[in-house]
């Protein structure tokens, strides 16, 4: 699969993997983990033809270490 061109909004439902993942490396570069990605966090709208990665609630920095989460492993 090639990459879709950032910034054209010609997204088809096909490049969402691909938007997924770099909306996740993109949390990842400022020390965040998503932590519930599903088919139910992932917002499509086809009108717009475009995603968004939903449902930050259990979003975490990694490089928190005061939190007392009781649902992070670390």
């Amino acid at each position: 699969m090639t990459a879709p061109k950032v910034g054209c909004h010609c997204f088809t439902f096909s490049d969402v993997p691909h938007i997924i993942s770099l909306a996740l490396q993109l949390l990842w570069k400022y020390d965040f983990v998503h932590r519930d990605v599903s088919t139910g966090n992932v917002l499509w709208d086809p009108k717009l033809r475009g995603g968004r990665l939903g449902d930050l609630e259990f979003m975490i920095n990694v490089r928190d270490t005061s939190s007392d989460d009781a649902k992070t492993v670390r």
